[in-house]
């Protein structure tokens, strides 16, 4: 199924729409990260207009993206939306000139690609994830996040560099014993207290972490 291809794959997906986007097409563009299209686009879920009930996600995702009450038209009306409407309704994040569209496309996820893919994935997981939990559960699934994508070292610059001496994450939940993902050289398993320093930055409360370590230099 396309729709949970897009969902599932471990990087972002984005659509770029020049003309019709219209029944199944409206589903797997709703399904995408971001959508970017031109003056020549339109969008409907047209399908009581050929007698049939959405599919391909459309139930799921247009009153996501544009609430119950204008959802709720667009299904029961088969409305064909033109690229003014699809944007002040919230059906495209980004309008742009005709025929620009993939390049702006292609610009956003060259930003996307410059950063940290491991975080990217792992961002946009938990905001699917947020669609179908409860704060409690989402607020477990990030210190749980925070520990796996602190440990796969695909972080820039100065984080980069701290991670080389090995951190150890402290959650906020749970026994209070250190715990996470030792990264870096020397380091197999979770060390002991004594082997560690806090960070130079003090506490860090950042999706459910409460403490960064480094190994002592």
């Amino acid at each position: 199924d396309v729709v949970r291809q897009i969902v599932a794959v471990d990087k972002p997906v984005i659509a770029a729409i020049h003309g019709a986007a219209v029944g199944a097409g409206l589903g797997y563009a709703m399904a995408c990260d971001r959508r970017f299209g031109d003056t020549t686009t339109k969008m409907s879920a047209i399908f009581t207009n050929v007698g049939v009930s959405p599919d391909c996600g459309v139930s799921y995702f247009l009153p996501r993206l544009v609430g119950f009450s204008n959802a709720m038209m667009l299904v029961e009306t088969a409305k064909i939306l033109n690229a003014e409407e699809a944007k002040e309704i919230g059906l495209l994040d980004e309008l742009v000139p005709e025929g620009t569209d993939l390049e702006a496309a292609m610009a956003y996820a060259k930003t996307l690609a410059s950063r940290a893919s491991v975080a990217v994935d792992m961002a946009r997981r938990l905001i699917h994830m947020s669609q179908v939990c409860t704060l409690e559960e989402m607020l477990d699934y990030e210190a749980i996040a925070g520990v796996s994508v602190a440990g796969s070292l695909d972080l820039p610059g100065k984080t980069q560099a701290g991670l080389q001496r090995g951190v150890v994450l402290r959650l906020l939940r749970g026994s209070g014993n250190l715990g996470g993902r030792v990264s870096g050289p020397g380091f197999d398993g979770v060390p002991k207290r004594s082997e560690l320093e806090p960070s130079g930055g003090g506490s860090h409360r950042l999706g459910g972490i409460s403490e960064v370590w480094w190994r002592k230099a």
